[in-house]
């Protein structure tokens, strides 16, 4: 083994060490001379030695030799072993046979295909690795290990005894005819011209990924024991033992061999500091989960694009919550080991998914819960989803399933006959064989109320949207309409004219208005006090609906306060299309349950529109079909036959303040009476104006209304309640009200509610550290029920559709793979993961020192000294 450190000397030639001596030997003859001159000759022995070493010194200057300092270090590879803690992770997978359970148990043995996998896995790595090698020496060891790799890999694949042998046999024929010929005849061409050039290497890692990604799905075909039991060990206590025993195996051998940092992950990455079997994932019950799986690879590739990291580990089951996944590149030649836990393969199973329904009805109004099911291996088959109160169905909706995989829209309806607080139940019945029935009923709250509500509508002029509206609101038997028309003013001959209309002129009046309408009023119309007021009122709570007009608004306001309440900004001019702009939903509207005219289905509501808008196309809206970056556009304006993408907002809508602000770009929603009548155009502004009455529509009486910001929470978060007192319609202050929370009938807690310091009549109480369960809070007799972690809310903790596009984007990667734990030896001993010798050289000069100098003059001054006292001088 190489010293850690070597010295020797540059630039010190023969001959000026030859010099050197000549000079020692005429040092030496003067000393004789003077040595038989002196009169104490005992001092020239020192003065001769004082003399050598000054000239010694000057011969050293003017040699310039330098030092050579040789350092010799030991590199090994550097890596990162990252652990999911996410709450997904505290799931079980179903039955002791689940692949999940085969796979990780303390004494699993990978499968000959997991072992073909894994093996082919590392071919395409060690390929990858070296062509992205900087030094020519290090490829001709990559492509050996790739070459035994691969050659083991055969071994496997015809040894296994896979359900399909067709499919083992074009593996195995693939690997032996064309992909092993070619890492063969690779790594003889490097021995004798170097590194392959043209991107031979690349292509043929990426071929050999492919082939993995097949045996990765074949070694998934392993046998089951079908069962709808849950198993008793999570994925968290499954991954747990398994590091634990690697202790012993290869995660010591792994350690012995590189640098390895042991970090966990759920959002943003940390370090390990626990021994594995203290290892804990995120408690399910926590308020905000999320498990970002692009965090962790963004930490990743920070790591390699600054060199620190040579290969990575990750043990997770896929599962993520955060926006888009996108593979870094900077990861794209780095070594990435992932091993899925989790049965990641969906079961035969009927899930009930979100539900969105009105909390708060108004009585003589059609409640519509609109259901999420989720089907897996159902293709063929049908089932029934109920909505129950008690034991008394009331409404039901056959689904039949087309495909094995996918997700249904399901409304179900009920009209309530009397107000009060209703406790109804949405399930769908089970089928054979199903995985679990836990997930097939969701529990809801409904409270009816008997309430009004009040809408001002203003316009310029009575425009076939303002007439039509006008007449809509009227006969709604929960609306107090006002009308403001400034033109025309009519009067019967002889008499005066009315006065012009006039907007409310402070904001206590604006407040009497939950919805206020407004078309094209113009500046002289709306003026900016009253813009400033309004903008106060959404502020403080109102919701605000602009419909666009072709004289005024909004292009004359573009400057006022009303520009900056629109979720919308100018854009480019609408060019006049020969067929016109029809209006169709968006994405997020066909997901919005107050646009749902037609059902719930997507393509219904989508062919609604299209067929009143084809035969009467839009030819002129708004130029402010812009959306801001806050706004949620619900419908928008695309050319004349139903092109996607490049659309116009058309229906757009923001949050500002407490309030909101919902923009149409033309007066023209109602062409959806067209060939339907009252139907669709009803429908539409009546659940619109619901829509935005939401918070206003709570639970209780006329004069005390109790709120909270939804009916299903997890355990530990807190409750917002809101209380509101009014009389005869107007807010109403007084002593602030005592809410009290009940559970099975036993008072849990109570809290003094606060006075809103800018709403009059509005009390707010936040509680804390309610019991797991039904709770009740109620308020002066009136009351609400919620419901605390009874279901959990967050997507990582609903059953899989898919497989789970993490491992999905990994298959496209050469230098990433999936394996089996047990298949995790087979891997590391055919990747060379060995230290490397670092070697540093520093050179230092000897001659350019003051020390030296100084000791020159040093001893040249005691050598004249002594010879003076030698009688020298």
């Amino acid at each position: 083994m190489n010293p850690p450190e070597q010295i020797t000397l540059e630039n010190a030639t023969a001959s000026v060490v030859l010099a050197g001596v000549l000079l020692a030997a005429i040092l030496g003859v003067l000393f004789w001379r003077e040595f038989r001159l002196s009169k104490r000759p005992r001092l020239l022995p020192v003065v001769y030695l004082l003399r050598c070493l000054a000239v010694a010194g000057v011969w050293l200057a003017l040699a310039n030799p330098n030092a050579v300092i040789t350092r010799r270090q030991e590199k090994k590879p550097r890596g990162v072993l990252a652990i999911d803690t996410s709450a997904s992770m505290r799931s079980r997978d179903v039955g002791p046979g689940s692949l999940t359970r085969l796979r990780w148990q303390s004494k699993a043995d990978a499968t000959p295909m997991e072992h073909a996998s894994a093996l082919l896995g590392v071919t395409a790595l060690n390929l990858t690795r070296a062509d992205s090698a900087l030094d020519s020496a290090q490829v001709p060891p990559l492509l050996q290990a790739a070459e035994e790799a691969a050659q083991l890999a055969g071994r496997w694949l015809s040894r296994s005894a896979s359900a399909q042998p067709g499919r083992r046999k074009t593996l195995l024929d693939a690997l032996e005819r064309e992909l092993l010929p070619g890492v063969t005849r690779l790594r003889r061409e490097s021995g004798l011209r170097g590194t392959p050039q043209d991107g031979q290497l690349q292509s043929l890692a990426g071929r050999f990924a492919q082939l993995r990604e097949e045996a990765w799905s074949a070694a998934g075909e392993r046998p089951e024991t079908r069962s709808t039991a849950l198993a008793s060990d999570s994925r968290m206590e499954l991954a747990r033992a398994w590091l634990h025993a690697g202790r012993e195996s290869w995660l010591e051998r792994l350690q012995a061999r590189t640098e390895l940092e042991p970090i966990q992950f759920a959002g943003a990455p940390s370090p390990v500091n626990a021994p594995w079997l203290d290892l804990q994932a995120e408690d399910p019950a926590a308020p905000h989960l999320n498990t970002d799986l692009q965090a962790i690879l963004d930490e990743l590739a920070r790591r390699a694009s600054t060199g620190s990291l040579d290969f990575a580990i990750v043990l997770t089951d896929g599962v993520h919550t955060g926006t888009a996944l996108r593979f870094p590149e900077s990861l794209r030649r780095v070594p990435l080991l992932v091993l899925p836990i989790g049965d990641v393969q969906s079961r035969r199973d009927l899930a009930l998914g979100s539900i969105d329904a009105p909390k708060t009805l108004l009585l003589g109004d059609t409640w519509v819960a609109q259901a999420s099911l989720h089907a897996m291996h159902a293709a063929g088959e049908s089932t029934v989803v109920e909505l129950v109160d008690g034991e008394v169905v009331l409404d039901s909706q056959s689904v039949a399933f087309r495909s094995p995989n996918e997700t249904r829209l399901v409304d179900l309806r009920w009209k309530p006959v009397k107000a009060g607080t209703r406790e109804l139940k949405v399930r769908v019945r089970g089928l054979s064989g199903e995985m679990t029935e836990a997930n097939n009923q969701r529990n809801l709250s409904l409270s009816v109320v008997e309430d009004r509500f009040s809408v001002l509508l203003a316009d310029d002029l009575p425009r076939w949207e303002t007439r039509y509206l006008q007449n809509l609101l009227a006969r709604e038997p929960h609306c107090e309409l006002t009308r403001l028309l400034f033109e025309p003013r009519h009067a019967y001959p002889g008499r005066a004219l009315p006065p012009p209309a006039q907007l409310p002129g402070t904001l206590e009046q604006w407040q009497r208005f939950q919805v206020v309408v407004l078309g094209d009023l113009s500046p002289q119309q709306l003026t900016d006090a009253h813009q400033n007021l309004l903008k106060r009122h959404v502020e403080l709570g109102g919701r605000l609906v602009v419909v666009a007009g072709e004289e005024s608004m909004p292009a004359k306001f573009a400057n006022g306060p009303i520009a900056d309440l629109l979720p919308v900004s100018r854009g480019l001019p609408v060019p006049a299309l020969k067929g016109g702009w029809w209006v169709e939903p968006t994405a997020e509207g066909l997901a919005c349950p107050a646009l749902h005219l037609n059902g719930p289905e997507p393509a219904r509501e989508r062919d609604l529109w299209h067929s009143v808008f084809r035969a009467m196309p839009l030819h002129r809206f708004s130029a402010w079909s812009k959306p801001k970056p806050g706004a949620r556009v619900l419908l928008q304006a695309v050319p004349a036959g139903g092109a996607q993408g490049g659309g116009r907002a058309f229906l757009s809508t923001q949050t500002y303040g407490r309030g909101s602000v919902t923009f149409l770009a033309a007066p023209q929603t109602y062409q959806l009476r067209w060939r339907f009548g009252d139907e669709f155009h009803y429908r539409f502004w009546g659940q619109l104006v619901r829509s935005l009455l939401a918070d206003h529509l709570a639970a209780g009486s006329s004069e005390l209304r109790i709120d909270t910001d939804a009916l299903l929470y997890t355990q530990g978060e807190p409750v917002r309640v809101r209380v509101r007192r009014s009389f005869d319609g107007s807010p109403s202050a007084g002593a602030a009200p005592e809410i009290v929370a009940f559970q099975n009938n036993q008072r849990v807690a109570a809290q003094a509610a606060q006075p809103d310091g800018e709403i009059p009549g509005r009390y707010e109480a936040v509680f804390h550290g309610l019991p797991n369960g039904r709770v009740e809070l109620r308020c002066n007799g009136q009351g609400l029920t919620i419901s605390i972690g009874e279901e959990p809310r967050h997507a990582e903790l609903q059953p899989p559709l898919e497989t789970p596009a993490f491992f999905s984007m990994l298959a496209r990667q050469p230098a990433a793979m999936q394996l089996a734990p047990a298949a995790m030896n087979a891997a590391l001993e055919h990747l060379p993961w060995e230290p490397s010798v670092e070697v540093q050289t520093e050179r230092r000069s000897l001659w350019d020192r003051w020390a030296l100098l100084l000791a020159i003059i040093g001893l040249l001054s005691l050598e004249w000294l002594l010879r003076k006292t030698a009688g020298l001088t």
